[in-house]
């Protein structure tokens, strides 16, 4: 009897935990702006599998409109990526689509920034983790990847998300605010209405469009600056990333491709050793006997990166390259161009 009363103790005080925590989240953690929620919700309650996976950075959140790559490929596409998605991010999302879904392609972004950020542990800024790690179903999945993302430091506010708002839990105005938007139509039926103003917003299947357009302004300032590909600071741990999913493609007998998305021109000028960092991605493609495409050598009759009207900042497409880079995307792909037609050989011979 005293086993039973023992159990019945824990148990209770397990659903007293879950529903408090619950309530907390409710009242104190602001998803109401997200897109990773609704891209997270999409790829749980799909209507059919995922054939093709798009996974990576902002570069390709707002690259690959599923909307169009999927009558091209004439396969269900989803697009998983996410802002400043470290490679360990790009890896729990394949396995989490994995558990889901019969993935036969993944088309997997490589992007510097990302491969020359701080190592896991070193990370004190985890909003890149906690965008997919709060929106992923519980599972060992999931501590494996928060276990994994940040030094132990980080841990609590990792697992339970209202621990980083702690401070909020008296702001009755807040909370006040917050309960009023949770309770609106578009955020209970996971849903994004585009208001006129808005030149950013989520579409489909994991792709967000912008609508503007950068400024000369930003042009100038940008090619003024002169940067250095820091090849010292590319981690262990993004090399092992890659590698498991290397490993975990193979392994799965998916088709694996890595790429890496557009950028205005006179912004990858400003990248005085861009060239070694391709030769570097080469490399490991060529050795892992894996292909490897990188879009900024595209032939301006087939993709300008000159033309500025597709770029809404120094980095990103909006939303008219998206949607001109996903039909020439899914082109080559599904080998209606070719590769000598479409691309530059090296980036020394693209004229500038």
């Amino acid at each position: 009897m005293k086993k039973i009363k023992t159990i019945c103790s824990i148990l209770c005080a397990a659903v007293l935990f879950i529903g408090v925590g619950k309530i907390l989240h409710y009242i104190l953690v602001d998803d109401t702006s997200s897109y990773t929620r609704l891209t997270m919700h999409e790829l749980y309650h799909a209507d059919s599998n995922i054939d093709v996976l798009f996974v990576g950075s902002s570069h390709v959140y707002q690259s690959l409109n599923p909307e169009i790559t999927d009558k091209i490929f004439q396969r269900n596409t989803f697009n998983a990526g996410s802002s400043s998605q470290g490679m360990d991010g790009s890896l729990a999302m394949i396995k989490e689509t994995l558990a889901y879904h019969d993935v036969k392609e993944i088309y997997l972004e490589i992007f510097f920034k990302i491969a020359t950020a701080e190592s896991n542990k070193e990370r004190t800024q985890l909003t890149q983790t906690y965008i997919i790690s709060d929106y992923m179903k519980p599972s060992v999945r999931k501590l494996q990847y928060l276990l994994q993302a940040s030094s132990k430091d980080y841990y609590i506010t990792g697992l339970i998300p209202f621990r980083r708002n702690w401070e909020k839990c008296f702001d009755l105005n807040f909370i006040y605010s917050l309960i009023k938007k949770k309770q609106a139509d578009d955020y209970i039926n996971y849903r994004w209405t585009k208001n006129k103003d808005d030149k950013t917003y989520y579409v489909t299947k994991g792709f967000v469009a912008n609508d503007a357009v950068i400024t000369e302004e930003e042009i100038n300032t940008t090619k003024n600056k002169t940067e250095i590909i820091e090849m010292a600071s590319i981690s262990d741990d993004w090399k092992n990333a890659l590698q498991d999913i290397i490993t975990l493609c193979k392994k799965e007998k998916i088709k694996l491709t890595l790429f890496t998305a557009p950028m205005p021109e006179f912004y990858l000028a400003t990248q005085k050793n861009y060239s070694t960092f391709s030769e570097f991605i080469n490399d490991i493609a060529n050795r892992s006997e894996l292909p490897y495409y990188d879009f900024n050598l595209c032939k301006p009759e087939y993709f300008s990166t000159q033309d500025h009207s597709l770029f809404y900042d120094y980095q990103h497409l909006n939303t008219k390259g998206a949607a001109e880079f996903s039909i020439i995307f899914s082109k080559f792909f599904t080998n209606k161009l070719s590769k000598q037609d479409l691309f530059y050989d090296r980036i020394e011979k693209k004229p500038l």
